[in-house]
């Protein structure tokens, strides 16, 4: 009986120790899963933030290249107008001079009669 009784405590030693390694094998994969998808988390919100950095960067160039197309387009339109005023300009000169023209013509055509 003292055999048996013996032989019952090692099989239970056994057993605990058996379950004991099996809880530390299930503990240790777990902290593994959970090391991983920290790790995996991690990599994902760092590539997030790299693209959304791209993403800001490109958004940027093309403001401002497009705020420098606009600055162009608007010193072309201001040397176009300021183009346009001087033509006018020139163009009321020469419309003045043809009216005194016309106007000593008038008068000397008169002055033949």
């Amino acid at each position: 009986a003292a055999v048996a009784a013996e032989g019952a405590r090692n099989m239970q030693q056994l057993t605990t120790e058996m379950n004991d390694q099996k809880a530390k094998e299930i503990r240790q994969v777990e902290d593994q899963r959970a090391t991983t998808i920290r790790e995996l988390e991690e990599q994902n919100a760092k590539e997030i933030r790299e693209l959304e950095e791209e993403h800001l960067s490109r958004e940027q160039r093309t403001r401002a290249e497009a705020s420098e197309a606009l600055a162009t387009a608007d010193g072309r339109l201001a040397a176009v107008a300021a183009e346009g005023g001087r033509n006018m300009q020139q163009s009321n000169l020469e419309k003045e001079a043809l009216r005194s023209e016309v106007a000593r013509a008038e008068t000397r055509l008169e002055e033949n009669e």
